[in-house]
């Protein structure tokens, strides 16, 4: 047996031991719905091997647990909210109830935090699942079933917790030190390859595999703080570096682009060589690199600049563009360093950057109002059908129905998943006809009930992880949620078939809301994913606007090249996308590098007139890119024209005239477009 399916079989056995405890205790202790306490544990501890396939880190458990059970309790208060104000008006309580779903669903596609998107999922279908169960019911007794549907989840989600701490925990933090080693690693190598040369033509997949590791990094210092209290104290700097990580995998982008274009100067290859001399030997040291933080000294030397006096105008404004990118590539290197020592010592230095910057992610408005609309609608629809045809079980379809349209909202083709459930629920049926009509009444006691019930739960755990058979959760959900788990078994025909009849129709619902309302074509987002680019850009270039925050704007201009990977696109535009990040970067060190020059040159009035003109009719609406490329390729002239006007200034000139260099550079990749591009993608420029 291999350690991946060992590691199978316990975490069976723990979510087996999990349910049989947390089922135990809700039945002594006389809970309203026994199941629900079942369904803490699965959904907290089980669900998430989906995705990871294997036992998920404690870390991820407590902060879905966390997340749940606030979801629960305000949604259990809105539960209550919507009975005692509609629960003698049907028909407005399924407005009401919809309203409700549809501003949960709202909140869950903006946010792309998970906790907070998890606990908006929670607040939406639990209020539907106590204010409907109330209703299907006594609506009398609705504070009952919000004090129970809260004390039965709480309940599942401590008892799988404790289960999973005690017996074999498997904690992610300890992946976090070798996470951003390896991170560190792979861009001293990147950083070393661009100065030596040994790029190629594969710059955009290195760059994109560098991205990946920084999601890795990002998303395991993320749920390392519930873990470990080491993690916690050090959240801050842990969240900066997660920002800054991203200005360097930028600056090894824009150093690639620097030292060609130094290269292409008068005199130019010999600072090139020397700095490729100088420091290549530095960057390969920081192979040496292990996860306490322990380096070589010579990997921590600062640059030594080869000399400007001599040089060309424009070789110097080359020169300092790439030196400028390096500080920053070994600035962010030695901070991720330090954090590692830290990490490692318990001693933060002073120089250790503590303030988070703030995660302003580009907001897809659009998509989320249509998920909303869709969760309203289909939500009103299935209400009209219930209360029109008086089916008594319809509010537990229209509970599930709830369950699965803001459960899957994100999903990129929703319906196909939960198609998958709806095959889980038929076949939950005839098993839940075989424990309530065979098992259960030949079963005598408590512990072989739970027995029984533990066999189908460790088998959920063991299928999970492989898609085809991702069913088995929806099935083992819905078994526990139509058989009656109290202290006394009544057997009742009607009431089983009722409610497995009402789980199928709900889930069918679900599906045939999914395929009438589908998300917004790949295209069409990203038409809106490139807007948002352009408009960014053109506020950039607005001299009346203030400059944002850098370490904000990186991880905004990131979030939106994320999506694009997301949606699959073509490497033309995902291509396309980088220089279009690139160009907002170099926007923004252009202006910041203005600032320091005399406010009452006149040049600088027209300098900037130029720069607002410019990112303004840099797009065109009518291409799915909106690039002008026209104007691009005039744009990548004037800019050098620029430039010579700064040749000859101080210091900050020329940083002015370095980063024009730069500009020019990414508005020539811009203006290559092959003309015979159908898709509207970039021809590769080199």
């Amino acid at each position: 047996m291999n350690a991946l399916w060992a590691d199978r079989l316990i975490m069976a056995l723990k979510t087996a031991i999990a349910v049989v405890i947390s089922l135990y205790i809700a039945i002594r202790c006389d809970l309203v719905q026994p199941a629900w306490a079942i369904l803490g544990v699965l959904l907290v501890t089980v669900q998430p091997m989906m995705f990871t396939g294997a036992t998920p880190p404690v870390g991820v458990m407590v902060r879905r647990g966390i997340a749940r059970l606030i979801g629960t309790v305000v949604g259990a208060l809105a539960g209550v909210v919507l009975i005692a104000q509609f629960g003698q008006q049907p028909m407005l309580f399924v407005v009401a109830a919809g309203a409700w779903l549809a501003f949960c669903t709202y909140c869950v596609m903006l946010l792309q935090d998970e906790p907070l998107s998890y606990t908006m999922m929670l607040c939406g279908y639990t209020a539907t699942m106590v204010s409907l169960s109330a209703i299907g019911h006594d609506p009398t007794q609705v504070i009952n079933y919000a004090i129970g549907r809260t004390e039965e989840t709480g309940l599942g989600i401590v008892v799988g917790l404790l289960v999973n701490i005690v017996f074999l925990p498997k904690f992610g933090s300890d992946r976090l030190p070798g996470a951003i080693t390896a991170f560190l690693k792979d861009a001293a190598l990147q950083t070393r390859d661009v100065l030596d040369g040994r790029v190629g033509n594969d710059s955009l997949e290195r760059y994109r595999a560098l991205l990946e590791r920084q999601r890795q990094m990002d998303q395991t210092q993320g749920m390392a703080r519930f873990e470990h209290w080491r993690y916690r104290v050090y959240r801050q700097p842990l969240a900066r570096f997660s920002s800054e990580s991203l200005t360097l995998l930028s600056s090894i982008r824009d150093l690639e682009g620097a030292l060609e274009r130094l290269r292409r100067q008068p005199g130019g290859d010999a600072p090139a060589d020397q700095l490729a001399e100088r420091l290549v030997a530095r960057l390969e040291a920081w192979q040496s690199l292990d996860e306490n933080g322990r380096l070589d000294e010579a990997a921590l030397e600062r640059i030594e600049p080869p000399e400007l006096s001599g040089l060309a105008p424009p070789t110097q404004a080359c020169l300092t563009l790439a030196l400028s990118r390096l500080e920053d590539i070994l600035n962010r290197l030695r901070h991720g360093q330090k954090l590692l020592a830290t990490l490692h010592t318990g001693k933060a230095p002073r120089e250790l950057p503590r303030r988070v910057r703030g995660t302003y992610l580009h907001l897809e408005h659009g998509v989320a109002r249509f998920n909303a609309f869709r969760v309203f609608a289909g939500f009103v629809a299935l209400g009209l059908f219930w209360v029109h045809s008086g089916w008594h079980s319809g509010y537990f379809a229209m509970m599930m129905m709830a369950v699965f349209c803001v459960l899957f909202a994100k999903a990129p083709n929703p319906h196909k998943i939960v198609f998958q459930f709806l095959i889980g629920t038929a076949l939950s049926v005839p098993v839940a006809m075989f424990y309530s009509f065979i098992l259960f009444p030949a079963l005598n006691g408590f512990w072989l009930m739970a027995i029984s019930l533990a066999v189908p739960v460790g088998l959920t755990a063991l299928m999970l992880p492989y898609p085809a058979l991702a069913a088995s959760l929806p099935a083992i959900i819905n078994l526990s949620m139509t058989l009656n788990l109290k202290r006394e078994l009544v057997i009742a025909p009607e009431t089983l078939m009722n409610s497995s009849m009402a789980s199928i129709v709900g889930t069918a619902a679900a599906v045939v809301v999914f395929l009438l309302f589908r998300q917004r074509p790949a295209a069409a987002r990203l038409e809106d994913l490139f807007n948002g680019f352009w408009e960014e850009i053109a506020r950039l270039g607005n001299p009346r606007d203030a400059l944002p925050n850098l370490g904000r704007l990186e991880i905004r201009l990131h979030d939106r090249l994320g999506r694009m990977l997301a949606l699959g696109d073509s490497e033309h535009r995902l291509r396309f996308a980088t220089l279009l990040h690139g160009l907002g970067l170099g926007v923004w060190r252009l202006r910041r590098h203005r600032r320091a020059l005399d406010e009452r040159d006149a040049r600088l009035e027209a300098f900037d007139a130029w720069l607002k003109r410019l990112t303004e009719e840099l797009n065109d609406a009518e291409d799915l890119q909106g690039i002008d490329v026209a104007r691009a390729r005039k744009g990548a002239t004037e800019a050098i024209d620029w430039a010579r006007h700064f040749y000859h200034e101080r210091v900050s000139g020329i940083e002015v005239a370095a980063e024009l260099e730069m500009l020019s550079h990414l508005l020539s990749e811009l203006g290559t477009r092959a003309p015979d591009d159908t898709q509207g993608g970039l021809a590769h420029a080199h």
